[in-house]
């Protein structure tokens, strides 16, 4: 995590380390933007919700996304009749998200 900036922006206070997890909604998000590239919050609140639309249809149109920080892909699981001791499942919709290495010198020279 020790490269993790964008646009020389530091994304450490939204990445948290795997070994612990920090919740944090919307808002929060929003207002650690925010604080971090002196942008006022309801611009960065009106990017966000743009931003989550259109990852909200690279979940339903089962497409995907990719930037340099990370890949998002959308799949749908299909609906499940119920059977013997087991209820009905509907469809679902979801998204596997990675992060991508950074490239560093070594590996765009090779």
């Amino acid at each position: 995590w020790s490269q993790a900036v964008v646009d020389g922006v530091s994304l450490l206070p939204f990445i948290p380390p795997q070994a612990e997890t920090i919740p944090m909604n919307f808002k929060e998000l929003v207002d650690a933007v925010s604080a971090e590239t002196n942008v006022p919050a309801a611009k960065v609140r009106k990017v966000g919700l743009a931003m989550l639309e259109k990852f909200a249809g690279v979940i339903d149109g089962q497409d995907k996304f990719t930037s340099s920080v990370i890949t998002l892909t959308g799949f749908t699981t299909p609906a499940k009749d119920a059977t013997e001791g087991k209820p009905a499942k509907p469809e679902r919709k979801f998204a596997r998200m990675a992060i991508r290495a950074k490239k560093t010198a070594d590996s765009a020279a090779g």
